[in-house]
This record gives structure tokens, sequence and C-alpha cells, in this order.
């Protein structure tokens, strides 16, 4: 009972500084360290103080919600909010950028900047980031952090792509960005937060590792797959913690990659349109959402909540974000709920598993894969290439779908050809065809790499 007292993260870290706007993420925090205790009842009560204002401004003040919605937009109960129908990605990719936004801002929901998902759902999506927004998502940052119960202060090395070198933060001899604190300078004002260094996984993992051994950075923070691989090149570094991300984690990965780092593994789900949606219990016992600042359904295809154990579509409502709300919209992944209340006493819901996207990875024979990141990358920036799909059929033969060109040059293909040959280590098998549409997965989504083939 004493994490119920209280969390002493901020009172061991805190830098003390009132710069603008810290003041709020300190109260934020503290509150999510007490909500985080809340039954279920209450939570849900206060999630619909949130969602009843929301649906009716996006109902008055966004086109697309506007004509979705007509005289629907009234939500008391919430059985209200249930009636309202779900979006899909297809739907938010149909419309233009300006029918998903607000029509104006609300002093406290201020856009900072726009961002953008990935892609694989075959259009990247614009999301404004508001400054509430970005206060909720500090405070979800400061709680995972409080439930890692490590020193925050360690070096942090970011495995990510892709990096134009060139800015003042580059250094050349590490191949990597380098920033005074690694969770941005606003978090960084708050919070103890250590170095950040980071690398562009489209550069050979035989420099990163060799770069990551000499700096030796407290946290790695990834993706399972890439750590796979990366840990066969590493000699020296020796990191606290993994950070992964974006892909899911199957128990037998986070076991192999505990058992070959030495460190602890703590995931986090999360997602462009949302922002912070889960991260793992302390206990270890499944993910917990942070349910303050997103709604999480699981939802049959009846779109009925699904039991716990049972694989449903995540579909998700973002309680803060006022400039492209994001309402009853499925993200196209699967997760499944877990059984029964949580050991660790939590009253946040929790999820088992996460049935998520998998980073770009070429399967090998000795039952090892390969980045594809490289290859991925140097397709993107081929001019006129508007996206393109890797179908790998067999260890050695591989199909490039391509949109917005009708052909390659010899000199484009020839260059294709040398980078499958050198990551492969062995000659590839190429064929082209070009195309009007990639069509998407079940799910929704269009993944740049697809294995066609059993092993």
């Amino acid at each position: 009972m004493g994490a119920i007292q209280g969390s002493t993260f901020l009172q061991t870290y805190d830098l003390g500084s009132n710069g603008p706007g810290l003041q709020e993420v300190r109260r934020a925090f503290e509150f999510l360290d007490e909500s985080q205790w809340w039954r279920q009842e209450q939570m849900r009560e206060w999630q619909l103080t949130k969602l009843a204002p929301l649906v009716a401004h996006a109902a008055r003040r966004v086109p697309f919600y506007r004509a979705l919605y007509g005289d629907r937009a009234s939500v008391e109960t919430w059985d209200d909010f249930r009636s309202l129908p779900i979006v899909t990605r297809a739907q938010f990719a149909d419309t233009e950028p300006r029918e998903r936004e607000a029509s104006f801002a609300l002093p406290e929901h201020k856009v900072l900047h726009t961002t953008y998902t990935s892609g694989t759902s075959g259009r990247r999506l614009q999301i404004s980031i508001t400054q509430r927004l970005q206060l909720w998502r500090y405070a979800c940052i400061l709680r995972e952090w409080d439930w890692l119960a490590l020193d925050p202060r360690g070096d942090c090395a970011i495995l990510r792509a892709p990096i134009a070198p060139g800015s003042d933060s580059w250094n050349e001899s590490l191949g990597a960005e380098v920033y005074p604190t690694w969770q941005g300078p606003a978090l960084g004002a708050l919070v103890r937060f250590g170095k950040g260094f980071n690398f562009d996984i489209g550069r050979p993992i035989e420099r990163i590792a060799e770069a990551l051994d000499e700096i030796k950075p407290a946290f790695l923070h990834g993706t399972p797959t890439y750590l796979q691989v990366l840990a066969d090149h590493l000699r020296h570094c020796r990191p606290l913690a993994l950070l992964t991300l974006s892909e899911q984690l199957f128990p037998q990965v986070r076991q192999e990659l505990e058992q070959r780092y030495g460190a602890r593994v703590f995931d986090t789900y999360a997602a462009v349109e949302v922002n912070r949606a889960a991260a793992d219990c302390p206990s270890g016992q499944g993910y917990h959402l942070h349910e303050e600042n997103v709604f999480v359904e699981l939802l049959d295809e009846s779109d009925r909540e699904a039991p716990p154990g049972v694989p449903a579509r995540v579909v998700v409502t973002s309680l803060h974000n006022y400039a492209t709300p994001v309402i009853r919209y499925e993200l196209g992944d699967l997760a499944e709920y877990a059984e029964g209340a949580c050991p660790c006493g939590r009253g946040l819901r929790r999820i088992s598993t996460f049935h998520g996207r998998q980073i770009s990875r070429f399967l090998l024979e000795n039952g090892r894969v390969c980045i594809a990141t490289p290859i991925v990358i140097a397709l993107q920036d081929t001019p006129d290439v508007r996206a393109a799909q890797i179908r790998q059929k067999s260890y050695d033969d591989f199909e490039i779908l391509v949109m917005g060109r009708t052909d390659f040059t010899a000199e484009e293909t020839g260059d294709l050809q040398r980078r499958f040959d050198t990551l492969l280590q062995r000659p590839a098998r190429l064929t082209y065809q070009f195309v009007e549409r990639i069509p998407p997965l079940p799910n929704g989504k269009t993944p740049r790499v697809v294995i066609d083939f059993t092993p």
C-alpha cells in the first residue's frame, strides 16, 4: 500500500524549474499518481465527463464529424457514446486534413505542431499536437518512469530511422545526433534525464554497435527485432534497461532480450493518433492502459466488448485532442484483455497482449532475421515513388510492388540489387511490379515488407 500514498519520483528527480507549462505537467502527473488506484467505476465516470464535451465540440467544429454524427452528437451516457459510429483508417484517410481539423482552436488547445502516421495503413495521416495533448503525454511518460523505478539520469541511445546528417546536433564520429537530454528540452527542463544519442538504423548495424560500445548508454530505446539483431554485434554495451516500442513483443522475445542483455525490458504501446496508450505493469502482469489519456475499446466483429483472452480490434478515443479529434477510431491492431484484477493493486484496465505491427525485416535460412530498413528507405527515397512493398517469396526471391512509377532505370535497379546482395550476403532474385494500388492486409495496414512464404 506504500505506493498508494504517493510517488517519490518527482521529489527525487525534479529540477525545480518553473518554466512555461511545467507546473501543469506536475499537476497532471500528481493526478495520474492518484487516479491509477481508482476503481473502474470512478474511472469510467471521470472519462465520461471528458467524452461528452469532446464529442459535442467535434460535431460542432469538425466537418468530418459533423457529417458523420448528424443529430447524434449528445453524449450523456455510455450507451450514447457506444452508439457513435466507429471510424476506420480508410475513412480518415479519404478526407482532406482540413476536414478533420477543428475550425478554431480553444486557448488551452493551442496547436504546437503537426505530425504524421507511418503510412502502414496505405496513406500517412496528419495529426495536430496541441498544448493540452502534449501535457498529458509528458505526464504519462513520467508515470512510466515511476513504474520503471530506475534512475532517469542515465544516457539513452534511441535507435530510429531516418536521420539526415548535417544538423547542429550531428556527431560525425559517432554517426548520431547528440542531445543534452534525451526526452527533449521541455520535459528535460522538469526532470533530470540523461543525454540522448539518436542513431539512424538505416546505417550499418556494425557501426552503430561500435558507437554504443564506446558510449555505453544506460538505456537502449528501439524495436524488439532491432535489439535482437543488435545483440549479436555488441561487446561492451551493458544497458540497465531496454525500452521497446512499435511492434509486438512476444514473451519468448522478451525473455531472450533480458537474457542476452542482462537487462530489464520495459515495453510501451502508443500510436501517433492518440500518443501514449499503455505501458508495462510494474509487477510484470501485462500492460496498464493510460486511461486518463485515451479511452480504449477492444471490440469483436459485432462491435461488442470482447471478453478477456480473446483477440479483438483496438478502437481508441483521444480524450484531450480538440484540434484533430480522434473518436472511436479503429487503429488496425488487435489486443486481448487480461483476466481479473491486477496483483499490483492499480485499477487501470490491463491488456495481456498487443498484436501490433512488426519492423521491416527479411527471413534468413539460419532462422535469424535481418533488418530491411536500409532497403525500405532506399525505395522511399527513389524519385516519384509514392509507396512500395517488398514481398519475400523465398529466402532469395523478392517481389517489389511500386506505386507512382511505371518502371525503374537500370541505375536504380542496379543500386537496389547491390543493396539486397549486401544485406543478405548472397545474390537476391528481384522482380518488379508497377501498380496503381498496393492492396492492404485484412487489418487495413499496408506493411512495407511482407513474408509471403512458409520457412
